[in-house]
């Protein structure tokens, strides 16, 4: 009888993936609200209750991320530990979910193959990291504890596993406001299909409800970025106080529903990786099935391949820093066929060939993944951040459609995870180079920085914050009126 190996090229290059993802964590440069937290006078703490002060009074509502950010501002080193085991946890939480082999490895993929818009404003910037994985590592948390215990009996494993889902409903809705929002519907949708499907213990999915609405109420009462009564008037206001029904015109309108949708459209021209793994898997399914002509399928084959010409030019024009209205002039078109083409490629491969079930969950998180962007119909700002929810969604959906290729027609997706490991380690060798060069600019700059302003005598330390200049000095105790020290006396000064 042969021996099981234990020890797999797929599981070594997993974890040499994981080694270079925690070298690259000490990389990352802290900006905005990363020194806010740091260095801001009102998040100093010397015990628990100044600690409880600083998260509780800080008067936006977001508990939870308030607490890790100020906590994790003070011990970097923490954090880098906690997001690398934040990221491989909820990873092998997915697989645990769809019950399928060593998908942690394409699920971590999945992350690290993000949109570089995206990967720089969640995982490499520690509060969006706090504010936007750790709601989504609760809901797959919450989504495995009702699908391993839905049939539980123990009373004594009732209690426990509800007590768990209060816990975790109510911690993952005090981290961001619109994450909020589509946590009650999902909790929602989870108690409906729930009681539809004639469940036992209805009692967890009902205090999953609960609990959510709860967190929703603490978060919203008091907001300091939520004016009621202002907020629903035609005004000018701050970003986050914006919402449609503030602007005085149907341009104006349009403008904010524009702002708003690049979001959605940047993610989806730079989501290269999943983009690939879908539209080829899709293309298997159909040609397998033989639903469509030789003629039909290179057809949809042509329009398909337009995402590559249209990622190209986008992140060309990302890095030249092209004006976004050329960027959209351009790709307008192309982005149209390509998505209907993807529309109907989805179409014939999901709900002409697979049972109702893989259709119904592929349905539901394609469907979870525009309601998740749905709130920034109405409110402002909306950054490449906020589609991190979508994103993982379109991943389930994109999961379904493995499986389902691989249950009917023997599609082996499994033989795509050592290349795409290596992929992975390939790009985080190549982040560590650019992290290393940005964190060696960033020490130079606050060195220089700290050595040429006159420091205040106010009970504050400043730092510096290329996207928030003026925000940092001034929760800083800086004012414009201290001047720099010339580059070339600073350098003498250094080299005495």
């Amino acid at each position: 009888m042969a021996k099981k190996r234990f020890i797999s090229w797929n599981n070594v290059l997993f974890c040499f993936e994981i080694i270079l993802f925690f070298v690259l964590s000490f990389l990352f440069v802290p900006s905005c609200d990363d020194l806010t937290f740091r260095y801001d006078s009102f998040f100093k703490f010397s015990n628990i209750n100044e600690f409880f002060h600083s998260v509780l009074y800080y008067g936006n509502g977001r508990i939870s991320g308030n607490a890790f950010a100020v906590l994790f501002s003070k011990i970097p080193i923490a954090f880098y530990l906690f997001n690398s085991v934040l990221l491989i946890s909820f990873s092998i939480i997915v697989e645990k979910i769809f019950d399928c082999k060593n998908l942690r490895v394409f699920v971590f993929a999945s992350i690290l193959l993000m949109p570089l818009a995206m990967f720089r404003t969640t995982v490499s910037w520690m509060s969006s990291a706090i504010n936007y994985f750790i709601p989504i590592f609760c809901l797959s948390l919450i989504l495995l504890i009702l699908k391993k215990k839905n049939d539980v009996r123990k009373k004594s494993e009732i209690v426990i596993c509800t007590f768990a889902l209060i816990v975790l409903g109510l911690f993952e809705q005090l981290f961001v406001e619109h994450n909020t929002v589509i946590n009650i519907f999902i909790s929602f949708a989870i108690l409906f299909v729930w009681c539809k499907s004639k469940k036992q213990n209805k009692i967890m999915p009902m205090a999953l409800l609960i609990s959510n609405i709860a967190g929703a109420l603490i978060i919203f009462s008091y907001s300091k970025y939520i004016d009621y009564s202002q907020t629903w008037v035609s005004q000018n206001c701050d970003g986050y106080r914006y919402t449609i029904l503030s602007c005085d015109s149907l341009r104006s309108a349009v403008v904010f529903l524009a702002n708003n949708l690049k979001s959605v459209i940047i993610t989806y021209c730079s989501s290269v990786f999943i983009y690939t793994v879908l539209i080829f898997t899709l293309f298997y399914i159909v040609k397998k099935s033989k639903l469509l002509s030789s003629k039909q399928t290179k057809i949809l084959f042509v329009l398909s391949m337009l995402y590559y010409p249209i990622f190209i030019f986008y992140t060309a024009c990302y890095f030249l820093d092209v004006y976004w209205t050329t960027v959209c002039a351009v790709i307008a078109l192309p982005c149209l066929l390509n998505a209907a083409a993807l529309v109907i490629m989805l179409y014939y491969a999901v709900i002409k060939c697979a049972p109702k079930e893989i259709t119904v969950k592929v349905t539901a998180s394609l469907f979870l993944a525009l309601i998740s962007f749905a709130p920034f119909l109405l409110v402002s700002p909306s950054g490449v951040r906020c589609c991190l929810f979508s994103y993982f969604f379109c991943l389930a959906a994109i999961i379904n459609i493995l499986k389902f290729a691989k249950e009917k027609y023997g599609f082996d997706f499994e033989r795509i995870y050592k290349p795409i490991t290596v992929i992975g380690c390939v790009v985080l060798a190549a982040y560590i180079g650019i992290f290393a060069n940005q964190t060696r600019i960033n020490n130079y700059c606050m060195q220089y920085i700290e050595k040429s302003y006159y420091l205040p005598k106010l009970d504050g330390h400043f730092v510096y914050a290329a996207d928030d200049f003026d925000r940092i000095m001034k929760s800083c105790g800086y004012s414009m009126e201290h001047e720099y020290i010339p580059l070339d006396e600073w350098l003498e000064t250094v080299q005495k």
